[in-house]
């Protein structure tokens, strides 16, 4: 029979209603008879239904405990921004995801903010592992900076026709003991200088990128600058300074420079009658401030290394001529021009009048122990005759005898016996 030997294929199509497991099994009836016949179970099947999982990755809700979000929350939006005070280290993120059978929702990088921008993430894990991320950018105030000064080009000064800029001070430089920092204007512009606490002295550090870079004083009157330099001496340390126009340079000197210590100093020097500078005292004028913030003239010996302020011996004032009533012109004296330098210049003669006034007064002293001396043996008063006198009477006393008395005795009368 053809219809028993013929076989055919039949594919039969089931939709799912729900999740779960399904069996199938397979029946059939015999042609011939028409009796239902049911195949044994090795012919049935299983099918089991899993519907597919979710990859909803978007978040129902967004929230943060400090400032609000910019834009407000949308679950398409995925970059936010907000703005936290000075000093916030932490925020609180708030977030739920859309689906329930999302796999997770992590937030990172909400604590340890720093002043700035701090990027807050928050990422969503869906139910079939795909992901999504949101952005919140934490933007911390910090303090408000300071503006940096416009970088104003160095000052150009002129020291003895050549140029310098005042600049700040190098490093590895210290400020001279006996000044401080200071701000000062030069012809508008603000500088730093270094003022000095005693004496009024103003410093200014300026370089020409060569050996002459340095400290210089500042002359506010005149807008002119002279070097810096000090002389130290054992115990004190004085500072160079120019006299100004009240200062009067004493007579008997003229300009000089000497070098002390790799230093120039301008000074004035003793002249001798000839009008010739002399060089045989080796003595030098220099006006100096000393640590005290005082301003003078000092003697200085350059063999010696040894100082002593200047004292000028004032002139004898000169006589003031009279008027006469006749009409003679009174004869003007001849002013008396004095070439020699003061003797105060030599330290040796200074020297010396200290010794002559220790020895007249120890003279007077011993002078007035002897008269004490004396006044206090026996016998002196205001009738003595002094102690040679004193002591020819006291020996004369002693060394005289005096004589008895003489009595006088009447003899008898013996005028008849004689006359017999």
């Amino acid at each position: 029979n053809t219809a028993a030997t013929t076989s055919s294929l039949v594919k039969i199509v089931f939709r799912a209603n729900s999740q779960g497991a399904a069996v199938f099994t397979v029946s059939g009836s015999d042609v011939n008879t028409g009796d239902q016949l049911f195949y044994p179970p090795a012919a049935a099947a299983t099918v089991t239904i899993n519907p597919p999982r979710s990859g909803n990755a978007n978040l129902a809700s967004l929230s943060v405990d400090q400032g609000q979000l910019s834009p407000a929350f949308n679950p398409g939006t995925q970059n936010y921004s907000i703005q936290v005070g000075m000093g916030v280290d932490r925020v609180v993120v708030s977030a739920a995801a859309a689906d329930t059978k999302a796999q997770s929702v992590q937030v990172s990088g909400n604590t340890g903010l720093k002043d700035g921008a701090n990027p807050i993430r928050v990422v969503v894990t869906a139910e079939n592992g795909s992901t999504k991320t949101y952005t919140i950018t934490a933007n911390r105030l910090g303090p408000t900076p300071t503006p940096e000064p416009t970088p104003t080009p160095p000052m150009s000064v002129m020291v003895d026709s050549k140029p310098f800029y005042v600049i700040e001070l190098p490093e590895g430089v210290e400020v001279p003991a006996g000044f401080y920092e200071a701000a000062i204007e030069i012809n508008g512009q603000m500088v730093t200088a270094y003022k000095s606490r005693h004496g009024g002295l103003v410093l200014l550090y300026l370089s020409n990128e060569g050996p002459e870079s340095g400290f210089y004083f500042y002359d506010a009157q005149t807008g002119e600058f002279y070097r810096f330099a000090q002389l130290t001496v054992p115990g004190a340390v004085y500072t160079r300074i120019m006299p100004d126009e009240s200062v009067v340079i004493p007579d008997g000197f003229v300009e000089a420079r000497i070098t002390i210590d790799g230093e120039a100093f301008d000074c004035w020097k003793p002249y001798s009658e000839n009008g010739d500078a002399s060089a045989e005292s080796g003595i030098y004028l220099l006006y100096l401030l000393n640590d005290k913030g005082e301003k003078g003239f000092y003697l200085f010996q350059n063999s010696t290394r040894l100082i002593f302020p200047y004292s000028a011996v004032p002139r004898e004032p000169e006589p003031t001529p009279l008027p006469t009533p006749t009409p003679i012109p009174t004869p003007t004296p001849v002013p008396v021009v004095e070439t020699n330098y003061s003797q105060t210049a030599n330290p040796y003669f200074v020297v010396t009048i200290i010794l002559a006034s220790i020895i007249v007064l120890l003279s007077g002293v011993l002078a007035w122990l002897l008269i004490r001396r004396r006044g206090n043996r026996p016998g002196s008063g205001p009738d003595d005759d002094g102690g040679f006198d004193d002591y020819d009477e006291i020996n004369s006393e002693a060394n005289f005898i005096k004589p008895p008395k003489i009595r006088r005795v009447e003899a008898p009368h013996v005028d008849d016996e004689i006359d017999e």
